[in-house]
């Protein structure tokens, strides 16, 4: 696990985090060969390519770039010391970008071969390296695919005197060793592999050194207990009345949908099986729960985990947002379900604002409050621990989940459903995932966040003049693509086997990657030779939240 090492502070900010900029890059711009490297920045800063050249002059690293991109068009490059304007291909995706790059450098490259910088001959995808805090930025709808990056971790809390601010970024922002880390990653890609894995985290709280209990676990069902959600389109899947004879001349048999829903393509091994063993263990100790934005009810999803034969271990379903004619909630007594209205309006539409009203209000979302759920009649926010794979579930405004599981994201081709962005689930690429969560809900306090004291000058209250003059931040996600199968035929099986995947053309077995941030996963490999020709021909940075 890297970045566990010395901790940034604020401070730590303020004296030295240019300075470990400066010397990183200039480290990266030549290797250990001796050889020369182009370094460039790639942004979709609304301001400009020479905004972002003023910005960097200003703190010193403008000297170790070559050239600044800024999509959709228009760029700079830089001969000698002087900075020139450069036309660029109107792209609107930083992947669609780099493989035009890699096609045709010296049309973004213009002085390659001029006494200021040598030709860098030939160029492939792999021998271009993209740090970004945006993971959206890795792969466009059109296919193309960055194979060798470092995703920069984004954060939320308060910075400096500008109050609480969201979806923070930075190379080295909490961790030093992010700068080593990058350029061991550039020098020898092939060393690292991509890792998805869970992400445990108990956020600093006033009792926090109480260690007070986990109670009530609630898990998100798309994308959180399914790799991705399939449903039939049958309407009567929405009723409780539904049974498996009903799947009879639809488009979905049953052990279709079990694995594409909950099998993993990943890993070897039956993910169904590692889930339900876990959601038994944690159902004697806990009580679960469903919370799922899902626009096919509490009943769809019920009857999905009826199938899965996962139901029994909950005690409650609930389906955001509130829709007339579709029920939201259900709740189970005596291994019998049944349908209620969740309280959903009486709360805003975010859930961590839900959390906290079932902590206020469990009888509300718990009909059945009586035997082993009186425990959570004197719930506490801590007692809550949730699953989730979108970090916009973790925080609202004003409020956070103190204690949570982040699942992978990932994008990738699924079975014969094409490429999918935005898949996920526990375990889906390591059975680690689960010991993992029952070890943090069993002790969520060995868990904790670094935290630092709020400074002065960090109060909300202290709104400096320029308070809007922040870049607007992005989502990380792409709209998320249709969850259906491709058009069977004759030579298109059912399911796509693990074994076909890594013989799938073009670059969609990417695996040279990482990730810089606070709390980071590096899964070495053994390195095989010519594993690194070419892969560090040019260093990528995107401005937005990444060297800022």
């Amino acid at each position: 696990m890297l970045g566990r090492g010395r901790s940034t502070t604020p401070s730590d900010w303020k004296q030295s985090r240019i300075e470990h900029l400066q010397s990183m890059l200039k480290a990266l711009a030549i290797s250990k060969s001796g050889k020369r490297r182009a370094l460039a920045v790639l942004t979709k800063n609304y301001a400009g390519a020479k905004a972002v050249h003023n910005l960097l002059h200003v703190s010193g690293l403008a000297s170790c770039f070559d050239a600044i991109w800024a999509l959709p068009t228009g760029g700079l490059y830089r001969c000698k010391d002087e900075w020139h304007e450069m036309c660029t291909p109107n792209v609107c995706h930083k992947a669609d970008l780099l493989a035009l790059v890699a096609e045709s450098p010296h049309e973004f490259f213009p002085q390659l071969g001029s006494d200021a910088f040598e030709d860098m001959g030939p160029l492939k995808m792999e021998g271009i390296v993209l740090v970004d805090d945006q993971r959206a930025n890795f792969q466009s709808p059109s296919g193309n695919q960055v194979l060798r990056f470092c995703k920069v971790a984004r954060y939320d809390g308060y910075y400096r005197n500008l109050g609480y601010v969201k979806n923070m970024g930075g190379i080295g922002a909490h961790c030093f060793e992010d700068y080593e880390t990058l350029k061991m990653f550039v020098e020898e890609p092939s060393t690292y592999k991509e890792t998805l894995h869970l992400h445990c985290v108990e956020r600093h709280f006033e009792r926090s050194s109480e260690q007070h209990p986990v109670e009530l676990i609630i898990f998100d069902f798309d994308e959180t207990l399914t790799l991705a959600t399939f449903m039939p389109s049958d309407p009567t899947f929405e009723e409780i009345s539904w049974d498996l004879p009903s799947l009879e001349g639809s488009d979905w048999t049953a052990e279709d949908l079990l694995t594409y829903n909950f099998e993993s393509p990943f890993c070897s091994g039956s993910r169904l099986q590692a889930l339900k063993a876990m959601l038994e263990d944690l159902s004697k100790r806990y009580v679960l729960a469903i919370l799922s934005r899902n626009d096919r009810g509490a009943v769809a999803v019920l009857n999905l985990l009826r199938l899965a034969q996962l139901a029994d271990f909950f005690a409650a379903i609930w389906t955001m947002p509130f829709r007339q004619q579709v029920s939201c909630g259900a709740w189970k007594a005596d291994a019998a379900w049944h349908v209620f209205e969740a309280p959903l309006l009486e709360v805003p539409d975010e859930k961590t604002e839900i959390l906290y009203h079932i902590v206020e209000n469990s009888g509300k979302w718990f009909p059945q409050m009586e035997g082993r759920l009186r425990r959570l009649q004197g719930l506490r926010p801590e007692s809550v621990m949730l699953v989730d794979d979108e970090k916009e579930n973790l925080q609202s405004a004003s409020r956070f989940a103190l204690r949570y599981c982040k699942v992978a994201r990932y994008d990738d081709v699924y079975r014969n459903c094409g490429p999918l962005n935005q898949l996920g689930g526990i375990g889906a690429h390591s059975f680690e995932d689960f010991e993992l969560l029952r070890r943090f809900a069993e002790a969520p306090w060995e868990f904790q966040e670094p935290h630092f004291p709020q400074e002065e000058a960090d109060k909300p209250n202290a709104a400096p003049p320029w308070e809007d003059s922040r870049v607007p931040s992005r989502s990380e996600e792409l709209v998320k693509l249709p969850r259906s199968r491709l058009r069977k035929s004759a030579s298109s099986p059912t399911l796509r086997a693990l074994g076909d995947l890594a013989n799938l053309p073009g670059p969609m077995s990417r695996s040279q990657s990482f990730c810089l941030s606070d709390v980071i996963s590096q899964s070495p490999r053994t390195s095989e030779p010519g594993d690194d020709q070419d892969a560090h021909e040019i260093c990528l940075t995107g401005m937005d939240d990444s060297p800022r």
